[in-house]
């Protein structure tokens, strides 16, 4: 096990409803009298309704309901499919915390128009993870990693000391961030290269749990 394929299954709908269907004058010969009429035909009644029916207002106006996704997991060995997943409802926090990475993560590639094809890994395309990996165990965490590698996006991840070492496998660097000695208000940051932090792991980590206490 190891791929993951998305299938972004996307469409905008209008729950409940058939579109207006109204005809607009073609041989209206003033562009004024064209943009009133438009209003009156299609957008007022479509103002109106979304005024009057509020379930509805409230499913399309939900962007959750715009576009829905399925992930289907393979084994790498063969390409066999293993499992489809169209909801997080029956897997664990940890399970459903992965499969909400891989369609959050696949929504942002496509945003950003990655795709190999098109050469998309030169774009810039930088996100910012916060507090990603707190009910992540280590395996779970190196997925994480893996895929934001494969789907070419730039990474950073906010995270608290106690997390620090399911990510030394995955990063180049760590903007190591300190309160100054001179005025605990302020912050410093130090970049520290991923081997450089291995080799002074020991010190650091005891300075800052001293700082803490």
């Amino acid at each position: 096990m190891g791929q993951v394929r998305i299938q972004p299954r996307q469409r905008l709908r209008r729950l409940g409803r058939a579109p207006h269907r109204h005809p607009l004058r073609p041989l209206a010969s003033n562009p004024r009298e064209l943009e009133i009429a438009h209003f009156a035909a299609v957008i007022q009644p479509f103002i109106l309704e979304l005024r009057d029916q509020e379930k509805w207002r409230l499913e399309v106006t939900d962007v959750r309901n715009w576009s829905s996704f399925k992930a289907r997991e393979y084994y790498r060995a063969d390409n066999a499919s293993k499992q489809v997943y169209e909801s997080s409802g029956s897997l664990s926090g940890g399970e459903g915390a992965q499969l909400a990475y891989t369609v959050l993560g696949a929504a942002i590639a496509y945003q950003f128009g990655i795709n190999r094809a098109s050469g998309g890994h030169r774009s810039f395309r930088f996100i910012v993870i916060d507090e990603a990996f707190s009910k992540l165990d280590e395996d779970k965490s190196a997925y994480l990693l893996k895929l934001c590698a494969s789907l070419g996006l730039q990474l950073m991840v906010v995270t608290p000391l106690t997390s620090l070492h399911l990510l030394e496998k995955g990063v180049r660097v760590i903007h190591w961030v300190t309160k100054a000695k001179q005025d605990p208000r302020r912050s410093v940051v130090r970049d520290i290269p991923i081997r450089v932090y291995q080799a002074e792991k020991a010190a650091l980590l005891a300075a800052a749990e001293a700082a803490h206490d």
